[in-house]
Formats: structure tokens, C-alpha cells, sequence
């Protein structure tokens, strides 16, 4: 406050002195008064280290902990309060997974649509004639598929929660292609409804796992990019699966096979490699 009387000159002189001001850590007061962690008090001395670290409040950490302990989150024997990195360090880390998991999604779901889409360039190649179906079955085969979509969705997601996406995507990943080979083999209109079936049951719920993987490895801000590579896949699946039914397609007659059927079929792909 101006008291009214002029600043001296060792007022000045200590004025213009720098003064050192203690860095104290910001507590939460809902949470009341903890004392900070000796690994919080080394972060305020390290540049680069980020000084917001939630589990210095020791109530907060106990929450968070309790959390994973009641949900069962994977990993959570792992779980570090006092681990520390600086940004570069998690900049690094984001670009490893880009290429690892984000990357490995991409291709997952390219996969996915290619079991998709091989019924309509199927469709180009007289799939009908040679199975003796009519347009009213393939619209009945197309209907099967979604209906056991969508039922397997909440079913596919319970078996994610219990086993983790880790483990359920590649045995969705396993076993629709199984059933998407088996196509080559078709033999009539019961077999037809019945692969259509059983791809539309194993295919169900692995979008949503696939996503909740992926909320795994990226934080709210770094996920929606991350998606966009996602979907962006189904606009090059469409590309690709064009190109590669253009020349599978032309493979009708070898072997006595239908052009359709070395589509879905790698096994006499490599047979056929070997021999030649």
C-alpha cells in the first residue's frame, strides 16, 4: 500500500535485485492439503518434465486406483504414479504407435471390408448362374449377413471385455477368414446363407473393438486423427479390391475353376505358383 513517504535509495536498490520465488505444486482443495511426492518435487527441477501430475494428490491417485482395481483394467499391475517423461519423449512414443497400432488397425479393417466386398465382384462373374441362385436369394443371403451383424454386436462385445481386444480382434480376424475362404467351395443356395451367416456373426462387433483398442494407446485429443486413418481405409479397400478382382477374375477356367472362386481362395493361388 502508498504509504507517503519517498523510496530511499536502498528501497530501490532492493527492488531492482531479482528475488527467487518458491515453486509450489497446485493441490486440488476439494481433495484437502497432501503433501507432495519426492517424484514431484524432482519434476519441478527437470525442464521438460510435465509439473501437472495428478498422482502427487495422494487421495486422487487412491480414486484413479480404486477404478481400475473395480474395472479390471489390463495392465493395471503396470500402472507407475512416479513415472516421468518429457514432451519430445512422448512425442516419439505417438509416432511409434502411428506406425505399429495405428497402422495395424488400418489393415485390419481394409481386411474387414475385403471379406465385404468380394460378394459384388463376385456378382460380375456370374456367381448366380453358377450357383443356380436367383436375385431374390441374393438379397435373402444380403439380409442374413446384416441380421447376424447386428446380433453379434452386443455378444462380440462382451467377449472383448472379458477376453480384451487385444486378444478377441485376432481370433475374429482368424476365424472370418476361414469361413470367407470356405466361399470357394460354394456349392448352392444353402451353402450360400450359411457362409453369409457365419460372416456376418464373426464380423459383428469388431469395428467397436477395434476403436476401443486403438482408445488404448491415444488420449481424447490424439484419437480423432487417428480415426480418420481408420475410415480413410474403407475408401482404399474399394480402390484395391477393384484391382485385384480385375485380374482374379480373369482367371476363370484354370483349373476348371470359376473366376470368383480364386478370389476368396489363396490356397490354389499358391498351388498354382508352385506348379508354374
Amino acid at each position: 500500500f502508498f504509504t507517503g513517504k519517498p523510496a530511499t535509495s536502498n528501497t530501490v536498490s532492493e527492488a531492482s535485485e531479482p528475488s527467487v520465488i518458491a515453486v509450489q505444486p497446485k493441490i486440488n482443495e476439494s481433495f484437502g492439503p497432501v503433501k507432495p511426492t519426492d517424484s514431484f518435487e524432482l519434476s519441478l527441477s527437470q525442464p521438460g518434465i510435465d509439473e501437472k501430475n495428478p498422482s502427487s494428490d495422494l487421495k486422487v491417485l487412491k480414486y484413479h486406483r480404486d477404478i481400475y482395481e473395480s474395472c479390471h483394467y489390463e495392465c493395471r499391475s503396470a500402472f507407475d504414479p512416479d513415472l516421468q517423461w518429457t514432451a519430445a519423449e512422448e512425442k516419439k512414443l505417438i509416432r511409434k504407435l502411428d506406425y505399429r497400432v495405428c497402422a495395424f488397425a488400418c489393415f485390419a479393417y481394409f481386411a474387414l471390408q475385403i471379406d465385404r466386398g468380394n460378394l459384388s465382384q463376385a456378382l460380375s462373374d456370374g456367381l448366380l448362374n453358377d450357383l443356380g441362385l436367383t436375385t431374390n436369394d441374393l438379397n435373402t443371403g444380403l439380409t442374413i449377413f446384416k441380421v447376424a451383424f447386428l446380433l453379434a454386436e452386443i455378444p462380440s462385445q462382451l467377449i472383448s471385455k472379458k477376453l480384451g481386444p487385444d486378444r478377441w480382434i485376432p481370433m475374429q480376424m482368424i476365424a472370418w477368414s476361414i469361413v470367407a475362404t470356405s466361399q470357394a467351395a460354394l456349392s448352392g443356395r444353402a451353402s450360400f446363407f450359411a457362409c453369409r451367416a457365419l460372416i456376418g456373426m464373426l464380423e459383428g462387433g469388431f469395428v467397436p473393438s477395434l476403436v476401443l483398442w486403438l482408445s488404448y494407446f491415444y488420449t481424447s485429443k490424439e484419437l480423432p486423427i487417428r480415426l480418420s486413418f481408420f475410415w480413410t481405409a474403407l475408401d482404399g479397400t474399394q480402390i484395391i479390391a477393384a484391382l485385384w478382382a480385375f485380374g482374379l477374375l480373369h482367371m476363370r477356367g484354370l483349373h476348371g475353376m470359376a473366376g470368383w472362386r480364386w478370389y476368396p481362395c489363396p490356397g490354389p493361388l499358391r498351388r498354382h505358383r508352385h506348379q508354374a
